[in-house]
């Protein structure tokens, strides 16, 4: 019974997924939908990060359950590991529009995420405990991406769209869509396939998911790296560092405030 409920939950919320992305590209294909072969390597890293996140950093304490730990600590290491993502999104921010540039950075965090996954797939996490550390380092790293990769594609479709056409609002538009079409097939690849309660016919352990989230990240993230002559940023902007760790500070305080009730454990 307990199967068919979790089998019904989990085609369901695929289903849904896959018909509210389908509706809203039907609506807006006219408007808002541009395509261009430039945006693919965009698009397939944006697949990769979203397969990846649904199958192993947003269930990330049933990964740490699974090897022995309890569930306390195992829910304590998950919000360190997604609190930290949330800081190095700021860190993250700075270095691609002051320093080194969007694709660098993300090239960087494309790089941690995989490294960090590796490490997962490698060792038992709690057998190193140092290994373990990396290793949620690496990943928060590799997260705090995202925000950088949805610029990048922003950029792009800024870059495609021809100068009558160019408005700021059907920009981000047009880039909010591909970017939820590949979340979108990620989640429901994951949900289908690749999770390990996944509901596609076979039932694959922790090891055969990483393994598959690791190949996946590690060809769109080559793939990614080959398209960078198809893409141009603006000049950088340094900011001043008080700004930079003002909002760090801010940032940390609200955390703080958010995870407090973990002090009660």
């Amino acid at each position: 019974m307990v199967d068919i409920v979790a089998l019904l939950i989990s085609y369901s919320s695929a289903g849904f997924l896959f018909i509210s992305t389908s509706v809203l590209l039907f609506l807006w294909k006219d408007y808002y939908f541009i395509y261009n072969h430039r945006l693919l390597f965009v698009i397939g890293l944006a697949f990769s990060r979203s397969l990846t996140e649904f199958t192993i950093t947003s269930v990330l304490a049933w990964y740490f359950t699974y090897y022995g730990d309890k569930l306390v600590m195992s829910a304590i290491l998950s919000t360190i590991q997604s609190s930290l993502s949330s800081l190095l999104v700021i860190l993250m921010a700075h270095a691609a529009d002051s320093y080194f540039g969007r694709l660098r950075t993300l090239t960087f965090s494309n790089a941690s995420y995989v490294m960090g996954l590796i490490l997962l797939l490698l060792f038992n996490p709690f057998d190193v405990k140092w290994l373990l550390v990396i290793a949620l380092v690496l990943i928060s790293t590799g997260t705090s991406g995202a925000y950088v990769l949805e610029d990048v594609l922003k950029d792009l479709v800024h870059d495609i769209e021809k100068p009558q056409d160019q408005d700021e609002t059907k920009s981000r538009a047009r880039a909010e869509i591909w970017s939820r079409i590949a979340y979108v097939f990620g989640a429901i690849s994951s949900i289908l396939w690749v999770a390990t309660d996944a509901v596609g016919g076979f039932q694959p352990t922790w090891r055969n998911s990483i393994t598959i989230c690791v190949t996946t990240m590690g060809t769109t993230s080559i793939v990614f790296s080959r398209g960078k002559k198809y893409y141009r940023q603006g000049e950088l902007k340094r900011r001043p560092a008080k700004i930079f760790f003002t909002v760090i500070g801010n940032r940390i305080k609200k955390l703080l405030k958010c995870n407090s009730w973990y002090l009660l454990i």
